[in-house]
């Protein structure tokens, strides 16, 4: 009896792919695939998407919290990136879109950790003007 349960409640489970913010006063459903990077200046977090700004006051953990991890990645005490918007990094920067966003040294060290397991050293990433495999990887 208590299996079954758990199976139907398991087909009824959907992935999230949104997650909700207030921003100016009002309550935002922001998706997932939508943003491309979240920037924290001073007390105010701004999320970027792909075609708005959304000014919030949460903070980038509690945002954290509510993003999927194997999309996006904390770069900088400041900054998350979307994982499927960044385009490259160059020395000590990542490139969003039209953004360069500070690496900090320990978050580089976890990040080109975590590309090399999801991406096997199959992945040619952008560096300095020249594709290299991305064990090759030094900017």
């Amino acid at each position: 009896m208590e299996k079954e349960l758990i199976q139907e409640k398991l087909i009824e489970f959907k992935q999230k792919t949104s997650f909700t913010v207030i921003s100016k006063g009002r309550v935002v459903s922001i998706e997932f695939n939508e943003v491309t990077h979240i920037s924290k200046f001073g007390y105010e977090v701004v999320i970027y998407t792909c075609n708005r700004e959304y000014r919030t006051r949460y903070s980038l953990q509690e945002i954290m919290k509510d993003l999927p991890v194997s999309d996006f990645f904390r770069v900088h005490k400041s900054h998350i990136v979307s994982l499927k918007h960044m385009s490259g990094i160059k020395r000590k920067r990542a490139k969003v879109g039209e953004y360069y966003l500070p690496v900090s040294k320990y978050y580089r060290l976890l990040m080109i950790k975590r590309l090399e397991e999801m991406l096997e050293g199959e992945y040619m990433f952008f560096c300095v003007g020249v594709l290299q495999p991305f064990q090759d990887f030094r900017c």
